[in-house]
């Protein structure tokens, strides 16, 4: 296993999912040869993920026999598919049936289906990619780039023990999934279990869903992971007000958390006995960067924590507050990033240093206040957008209209300079882009509003918002 050695867990349970069927180690290990027997080792295979037990199971298989993974959402639409395979020629593809249809144009042989699933091969050839590189995923949300993160089996075994050793998990802990797999917060719940041999129980159920509280209460989960957004819909499903004895820890990331979310969630929680964490993170650090003890939650909000063992942190060119930009150092950062496939074969590009984006200051106990960012990003239910990339996206769809996006984590507005076309431009970012109505909304403007310089006052349209 590409986490730690499954020699003494083999009849231990990895994965359940919610209808009952599961998967022990030694089964993933016996898995993993039939796999191996149709995917050479250090082939590049792409899966469309779901939350399906035989799609959890594959991506464990193709890791643990040293195939490179690249994951991406099974809801992409096909011209954006299609440009990642042209761009990056995976040689092997995993998805369900309705989805293979979209495959039709690379001439995509079935090699083998189960429950529902298929794995096709493609017409593309082998080539060279360097020997660290272990997992490929996409980091610029959902406005269709192409940008994805490299990621080593080094950058991902460090990652994981340091969080765990950070929050105290143990191989008793039985996580549950609610967020997507293509995510490194969500795909980091499953990693986190497997390194400890510990069980994961996988549902595509939400968490506004009854029959997610039932398979919870069932499976007598301990730990709770979600972004903001995630925490909004505990409060309407009225998770506060409920009481689960076995339930040890819940823990947010993917985003900034308002100050009366965070005493909220810390103070109820902490009545009731369970340990409530904040953490801070990027794709490029593997996932995770601080988190802020439970027992610090309530007293510091608006903190992310101190950096997690073996990540050293700086300010770069601080101002008179202290503010700058938060820089990280460590194992835990990734190889790079890859435009083509030319570059799955570059090593360490960033030689262990990332420079976060993200604008900072750190106290005296060194734990961390993210007070914005640096570029033009949000965090929306914990994917990161990039507000400009968004604007291009939408100008290439309706034919050169000037557009202007501003934005917070989990809201973006669009400014569009041509009257009647809101509900068109709500459509395409909700079905092309996967955008959702309720954290985005259009405006018609007359006129985008100009500095002297030329370009577009971000800052009047951002107060407008407000």
């Amino acid at each position: 296993m590409f986490l730690r050695d499954t020699g003494n867990i083999s009849e231990r349970t990895a994965i359940i999912d919610a209808f009952g069927k599961q998967f022990t180690y030694g089964e993933l290990e016996r898995l993993s040869m039939e796999y191996q027997a149709q995917i050479p080792e250090r082939s590049l295979a792409m899966i469309l993920c779901d939350y399906s037990i035989e799609t959890v199971a594959f991506y464990y298989c193709q890791m643990s026999n040293h195939v490179v993974t690249m994951l991406v959402d099974k809801n992409l639409n096909k011209e954006l598919l299609t440009r990642l395979i042209q761009t990056y020629e995976p040689q092997f593809i995993w998805c369900a049936h309705k989805v293979k249809d979209q495959l039709k144009d690379f001439a995509a042989q079935i090699v083998l289906q189960r429950d529902g699933h298929a794995l096709v091969r493609t017409p593309f050839q082998p080539y060279g990619m360097n020997s660290k590189l272990a997992l490929l995923l996409t980091t610029s949300g959902s406005t269709g780039s192409l940008k994805l993160v490299r990621l080593s089996y080094e950058n991902l075994r460090c990652n994981i023990r340091a969080f765990i050793k950070t929050v105290e998990l143990k191989e008793s802990d039985r996580g549950i999934t609610t967020m997507p797999m293509h995510y490194c917060f969500g795909l980091s719940v499953l990693h986190m279990h497997w390194m400890l041999g510990a069980c994961i129980y996988i549902t595509e159920y939400s968490v506004m869903n009854i029959k997610f509280w039932k398979f919870f209460e069932k499976s007598r989960i301990t730990s709770l992971f979600g972004v903001p957004y995630t925490l909004n819909m505990l409060r309407q499903v009225g998770f506060l007000d409920k009481e689960y004895h076995f339930l040890r820890f819940v823990l947010q990331g993917g985003g900034k958390l308002t100050d009366q979310i965070q005493t909220e969630f810390g103070m109820r929680l902490k009545e009731k006995g369970i340990r409530f964490y904040t953490a801070y993170g990027q794709t490029e650090a593997t996932t995770y960067i601080s988190v802020l003890s439970y027992k610090k939650v309530i007293e510091k909000t608006g903190s992310v924590g101190e950096p997690l063992p073996g990540i050293d942190i700086s300010v770069l060119n601080p101002n008179g507050q202290g503010e700058g930009e938060l820089v990280c150092q460590g194992a835990v950062i990734s190889l790079g990033y890859a435009d083509d496939k030319k570059d799955l074969a570059l090593d360490d590009e960033n030689k262990e240093r990332l420079y976060t984006g993200d604008i900072v200051s750190v106290d005296q106990e060194g734990d961390i206040f993210i007070k914005g960012r640096k570029a033009r990003f949000v965090k929306v239910l914990g994917a990161r957008i990039s507000l400009d990339e968004l604007e291009s996206v939408l100008t290439r769809r309706f034919l050169e209209i000037p557009f202007a996006c501003v934005g917070e984590d989990d809201r973006i507005r669009i400014y569009c300079s041509k009257e009647g076309l809101e509900e068109s431009i709500l459509g395409f970012c909700r079905e092309r882009l996967s955008l959702p109505g309720k954290v985005t909304e259009c405006r018609y403007i007359e006129k985008l509003p100009y500095l002297g310089n030329g370009k577009i006052d971000y800052q009047y349209l951002k107060e407008d918002m407000l």
